[in-house]
């Protein structure tokens, strides 16, 4: 398949002669290098132009659509003016904020239904 160039390796040889040649296509790296009594292989010189930097390159993939977080907004509850005078009123009665909302929190976990 593919004989061993004295003190060289075959990738390198095959780079050279794309340094020379850059638009060599396989097939004639592997008919240049059996002249200079290089033996390699069609897919050894398609790998070594198509993945080493004299070749084309490849832009590795990012990971397909980039997906988009959907942020939920606030929400925020309105209350009528009567409403917020009859929990300011509560609270005034129970003492502080923090006891009326843990009044309210007893109120609601005994309620069924």
């Amino acid at each position: 398949m593919a004989k061993k160039n004295a003190g060289k390796s075959l990738s390198q040889s095959i780079r050279e002669h794309l340094k020379a040649n850059p638009t060599a296509t396989p097939n004639q790296i592997v008919e240049a290098l059996a002249k200079q009594g290089v033996k390699v292989s069609p897919s050894l010189a398609a790998n070594v132009k198509y993945t080493s930097g004299t070749g084309a390159t490849k832009k590795r993939a990012t990971g397909g659509k980039k997906r988009t977080v959907k942020r939920k907004k606030p929400s925020v509850q309105t209350v009528d003016i009567s409403a917020l005078q009859a929990a300011a009123k509560f609270v005034a009665a129970v003492g502080d904020a923090d006891k009326a909302i843990a009044a309210v929190k007893q109120v609601q976990s005994l309620q069924i239904g």
